[in-house]
């Protein structure tokens, strides 16, 4: 057995040696077939001295280089695009478009409107306003655009109220004045400019009226001088000959005119009659002259002194309720006088109303009011030395009819 063992030894070396040969040429191969697949063509770098001449050719370079392993080139980075940032909306501010709204409606009334007072304002309003909305003060804008707004109408209702004046003075001028014609050609044109939105050509209308329904004609001499004839009598004590002056003066065409000698002559000849218990026929003047210049609070409280002395309580308190309606219109030299007689038979018209009512309910009523209106008078009339005997009477109602 022993002689079989040492062949077959052999055998056995010889096959592993053809297999680790086989081995070998199988990986010299492969190794060079690996760097032609690689971006670089020739991957064993050469070494050599650089002053020994031109490199060797391929095939003696197996003595001379020294195989490194193959590392792939770096990739390059790929740039990094900024990531796009999402649009973004501003919030809706409704103040803010309020606020554009209001100004761009302010500007444009602005443009159109006429030159006058208000307009110079409303400019100074609008450019403030306009800086406002750049700084984003909405609120502000919005204040200072209904500021514009409000001005400019109110420059339109005080060219309005004038043609209104105007059309009241015309309407009441009586036909045979012989300026109505001319003044109602005016108004007509002053109508037609207001309704076109040409404000600026109906400022005045209303004096311009009147000055073509009064003011063309000079004072009547006769009448100027009768009535400062009455006037010199009536301080001389001549009433007799001043009342026949005043009477001599007769209605004039328009109430503006009237206001100048009738209204005042009639008064007059109404004090004339009250200081005489005439106090029929001084009710009568005073009714004309009220009804040529409606607004005179001291016509107006003589009237009601005179109705109280007639038994016309209820036409009394009427008259003394619009002397209070009309106290801002008394000259102040007069008020303390007017406004303490108002009071004070005021009262009184309501007391005497309670002693002859016949319903019991508005009897009881009118004893309250009249308590009210004593009380009213003594809270303010009460420390007035040059009224003793007034307050004393007040006092003296009041006590009775308090509840």
């Amino acid at each position: 057995m022993n002689r079989y063992r040492t062949p077959v030894r052999w055998i056995n070396l010889a096959l592993i040696a053809a297999l680790l040969a086989a081995c070998a040429l199988l990986s010299l191969s492969c190794s060079k077939k690996t760097p032609e697949s690689t971006d670089d063509p020739n991957p064993f770098k050469v070494v050599q001295d650089s002053s020994s001449g031109p490199p060797p050719e391929p095939d003696t370079i197996t003595t001379t280089q020294v195989e490194k392993p193959y590392i792939s080139p770096p990739s390059p980075d790929p740039v990094q695009e900024p990531a796009p940032q999402p649009v973004t909306i501003p919030p809706h501010d409704p103040k803010r478009q309020q606020a554009q709204t209001e100004l761009q409606v302010a500007e444009k009334h602005l443009a159109s409107a006429p030159d006058s007072r208000q307009k110079q304002q409303a400019v100074e309003l609008c450019q403030q306003a306009s800086k406002d909305y750049r700084e984003e003060r909405y609120a502000s804008v919005i204040g200072l655009a209904g500021r514009v707004d409000r001005l400019l109408q109110e420059y339109v209702k005080e060219v309005e109220d004038d043609l209104r004046k105007a059309e009241r003075l015309v309407a009441g001028a009586p036909d045979f004045n012989k300026h109505k014609p001319e003044a109602s050609q005016e108004l007509a044109q002053a109508r037609d400019h207001f309704q076109a939105g040409r404000y600026k050509q109906v400022e005045g209308i209303a004096g311009r009226v009147g000055t073509i329904l009064t003011e063309k004609d000079p004072d009547d001499p006769t009448v100027r001088a009768a009535y400062e004839a009455g006037m010199a009598l009536a301080g001389q004590g001549r009433w007799e000959d001043a009342v026949a002056k005043f009477k001599s003066i007769e209605r004039p065409a328009s109430k503006v005119e009237a206001e100048r000698y009738y209204v005042p002559a009639q008064c007059q000849l109404g004090l004339y009659h009250q200081d005489r218990n005439l106090f029929d026929l001084a009710a009568r003047h005073y009714e004309n002259a009220l009804q040529m210049k409606p607004v005179n609070p001291v016509a107006i409280c003589n009237l009601a002194y005179c109705y109280y002395m007639l038994s016309r309580f209820e036409e009394a308190l009427q008259q003394y309720r619009l002397v209070e309606t009309y106290s801002n219109r008394i000259d102040p030299q007069d008020y303390d006088d007017i406004t303490h007689r108002q009071k004070y038979f005021s009262a009184h018209s309501l007391k005497r109303l309670a002693e002859t009512c016949a319903d019991p309910a508005k009897q009881q009523q009118y004893r309250f009011k009249a308590y009210l209106a004593f009380e009213d008078y003594l809270n303010r009339y009460r420390e007035k030395a040059n009224l003793r005997d007034f307050v004393e009477s007040a006092q003296a109602c009041s006590t009775n009819l308090a509840p």
